[in-house]
């Protein structure tokens, strides 16, 4: 214990090791003897119970950048890309001036309450989950020793579904794909649901008549513009899809192709980057958006490439298919999306039925019955 030319008292504490051995010291200060001691003994307290924290100045926007470089360097590319974002465009503009050490929920769960009104159900976990693994790390660290996501509540929202291609739709693109030279690949869409990325990968060796399915067992992602073929991310994405009569005539293997050969190719024989398969949607848009004008159709093509997706679980939905078989086949991780699907469909369809009830008993139609 010394007392300081400023009059303060001071003393130096053991505090732990460097890696090479040296002692780490902490100063306490305080005004008088007492208050140096009974600083002394809560430090020492927060040392044994592993609650002290040695750099309590670093900001949430710092530690981040440092866990993102650090400790992620390991997971996916679009993973990191997606945490990324979410550092980039919420955490850092809102928290990010925050000392680590200070953050606490209510800050948070107000925040997130503020979020909710601008953002989807989606953000908001993506924000939730990104901010609780920077605090899971920092207490692995013993950089802080509470997690202010503990207890964070996502204010509830209803799921925006998008909507599948109208039904009316469905046998005109049946029609125009006999024809249409990219028809394979827009008739497996549709009748598979399989996502985008499981789509182009596939080889003939997936596509197996002997059994009648067509195995998903790997995935593409992009790097820029670049392919990079992956396991899928999920074990629900590993499955068998059932090759649909109506689309076997579009899965015949030409002449001298290997088993290990790609379905679905771009103009130069090779597998699609990102913007090979955008030009090829952008082209099946602009075709059937002209056959439909030819057709004398009064529809716009606006309908994503996802949507063949929602449309297939749709027909999945009107054929009867329970919810835990729908599941499989869309590869769905929780059954909670698939319900969420079936749940959406079947409002839908109780209103319309309700609608058909209505007019039925409207009083001009009672009136023609009489």
């Amino acid at each position: 214990m010394k007392k300081r030319a400023d009059g303060r008292y001071c003393k130096q504490v053991l505090i732990g090791y460097q890696p090479d051995g040296r002692k780490k010291y902490k100063n306490i200060y305080g005004l008088t003897i007492k208050e140096v001691e009974k600083k002394e003994r809560e430090l020492r307290c927060k040392i044994e119970q592993g609650r002290y924290i040695e750099n309590q100045n670093i900001t949430i926007a710092e530690w981040a950048k440092e866990w993102l470089n650090t400790y992620k360097t390991d997971v996916e590319y679009n993973t990191f890309q997606r945490y990324k974002a979410v550092i980039k465009n919420q955490i850092n503009p809102l928290l990010g001036e925050y000392n680590l050490s200070s953050l606490r929920l209510n800050i948070i769960q107000r925040l997130i309450n503020q979020l909710s009104e601008k953002y989807s159900s989606s953000t908001l976990h993506k924000f939730k989950i990104t901010l609780n693994q920077l605090y899971k790390c920092a207490i692995k660290l013993q950089m802080v020793y509470v997690n202010p996501c503990d207890g964070l509540v996502i204010p509830k929202k209803e799921n925006r579904i998008r909507d599948a291609i109208p039904s009316e739709l469905i046998p005109v693109i049946n029609q125009f794909c006999v024809n249409y030279k990219h028809g394979d690949l827009i008739m497996t869409l549709l009748y598979t649901g399989l996502r985008r990325g499981e789509l182009i990968p596939l080889t003939w060796n997936d596509i197996d008549f002997e059994n009648n399915c067509i195995h998903v067992n790997k995935a593409v992602e992009y790097i820029g513009n670049q392919p990079n073929i992956k396991t899928p991310k999920t074990k629900n994405s590993i499955r068998a899809v059932p090759i649909l009569d109506i689309l076997k005539p579009y899965l015949i293997k030409p002449p001298n192709t290997k088993v290990n050969d790609l379905v679905f190719k771009n103009s130069l024989g090779n597998i699609h980057s990102l913007v090979s398969i955008r030009r090829l949607y952008a082209d099946f848009v602009k075709s059937f958006q002209k056959y439909l004008s030819d057709n004398e159709i009064n529809f716009t093509v606006d309908f994503t490439m996802h949507q063949f997706r929602h449309t297939y679980a749709t027909i999945l939905y009107k054929a009867g298919v329970d919810i835990k078989t729908a599941q499989s086949y869309l590869g769905h991780s929780s059954i909670d999306v698939t319900m969420d699907i079936y749940t959406h469909l079947d409002q839908k369809h109780k209103a319309l039925n309700a609608d058909k009830l209505n007019q039925f008993l409207s009083p001009t139609n009672i009136k023609l019955q009489a």
